[in-house]
Order: structure tokens, then sequence, then C-alpha cells
């Protein structure tokens, strides 16, 4: 994999990790190539990353995928059952908005409403970019309202895990979410409508941006020293020297 690297691939596999309680842990592995300012091949920065909940979060995803078809086919619901469905997603931690073909919000549980405001309800789908400020994950670029998640869901199409930036007024603090989105569709194969589950990842994106202010920082450091400092691999190849050596 190291060839690889050298080779400016990037690249990213999951692996499946066992706890010392015996339960398993599944972790996403991120490799980057890393050149020094003069471009040339310096090593690689691994990122670990559990995705533990995200392969839970899409498990519930298809869960709630596959009650709603199912009622859908049921021509005749219990008004028990309803509820129990009912009060499943509306204890669930994620948010989960389900809207028709039309974009027009048909369910939006408690959590979806603390996320994005009790307002969600009175838009459709399609004028989520009018009631929020949604962005790109550069934070500096509208999310055009076609490509939202729910968007594409409503046109057939599934999106795993999409980072979107919500800006919201001064008196409000913005938020990261990851919004995993499918198509409803019917035995008939008949579009309906589209599911989508929205989780808070705000923390989780600050803490990388403070280990990302970390590194810089140190580098600054290590660059400004007067004394020579240099990294060697295991091989005694040089990966990096700082200025005052360079």
């Amino acid at each position: 994999r190291l060839q690889r690297r050298n080779e400016g691939i990037k690249e990213q596999y999951e692996f499946k990790l066992r706890r010392k309680d015996g339960s398993d842990q599944l972790v996403l592995v991120s490799a980057n190539p890393l050149y020094d300012t003069n471009g040339k091949y310096m090593g690689a920065l691994g990122m670990v990353a559990d995705i533990t909940e995200r392969k839970q979060l899409d498990e519930q995803l298809k869960q709630v995928h596959e009650k709603l078809l199912k009622r859908n086919r049921e021509l005749m619901v219990s008004e028990e059952t309803l509820k129990n469905l009912h009060a499943t997603l509306n204890t669930m931690g994620d948010g989960v908005v389900l809207a028709d073909a039309g974009g027009n919000f048909l369910f939006v549980n408690p959590a979806a409403e603390k996320l994005l405001g009790t307002g969600l309800k009175n838009v459709t789908a399609y004028q989520w970019s009018e009631q929020y400020e949604f962005y790109l994950p550069d934070t500096l670029n509208p999310y055009p309202a076609g490509e939202l998640p729910l968007s594409k869901a409503l046109r057939g199409e599934s999106v795993d895990v999409a980072d979107v930036f919500v800006k919201f007024t001064k008196e409000t603090k913005s938020l990261w979410v990851s919004v995993t989105a499918r198509p409803l569709i019917d035995e008939h194969g008949v579009l309906k409508g589209g599911v989508a589950v929205i989780r808070d990842i705000t923390g989780r994106k600050r803490a990388t941006e403070a280990v990302r202010r970390h590194h810089q920082e140190l580098q600054t450091i290590i660059d400004s020293c007067p004394a020579m400092i240099f990294y060697k691999d295991t091989e005694n190849n040089f990966i990096r020297v700082n200025n005052t050596l360079a």
C-alpha cells in the first residue's frame, strides 16, 4: 500500500476490529500521500475513523425504509401497528423526514425538528434552500437545491452519508449534519417519495478541524526552530527536514 501512496494514490478501506468486550468495531481507514513544499513525496498520512455508528445508521434507515414500504403495500393497516411505527420514529435520536413524490413533507420526527426547526413542516423539500442556508463541505459555496440528498432521493437516487453545513441566523449556531437518503418505491416500481435520516456531526467536525490546526501549528514551530530537525523512515531515508536544515 505504501507503494500506492508513493504513486500519489489516495485510498479508503474498511476494517472490522474486535473490542476487548467482544463487540465489533467498524473503522474507515483513509490514506493520503504527503509531499514537501517542492512536491517531493515524503510519506503518507493515515486517518482512522470509527464508522460503527454510521453502519448502524444505515441499518436503521434500511429498517425504516422496509417498514414504510410494508405500510404502503398493506391496504389495511391496524391502528396499533401505525402507532408503533410512529413511536419508533419519534424516539429515534437521529432526525427522520419523509416526503412524497411532490416534495411535500409527510412526516418529520422530533429529532429533525430539533436540528432544523419546526419551520421544516411549512415548506417542501424543494424549498429547503429558501428556508435554510445549506453549504457544501467547503462552507463557502451554497449546496445546490437539486443536489441535496433528499432531492436526489425524490428522483430515485440513493445517497450514502453526505455532509452538509447549515448556516442559521446570528441567534442560532450553525451546525454540520450528515444525511443519508433513500427513494421510496412501491412494489410496482413506482417512485412514491423519499426518506432521509439526519445526524448532527458538529462535534466530530470540530474535533477534526482542531487536529488539523494542531498539526499545522506544530509544523510551523518545527520549521521556525533554529536547530536542525529531520525525519527518517525505517530505511534511513529522509522524509522531511525543517527550514534550518534545508
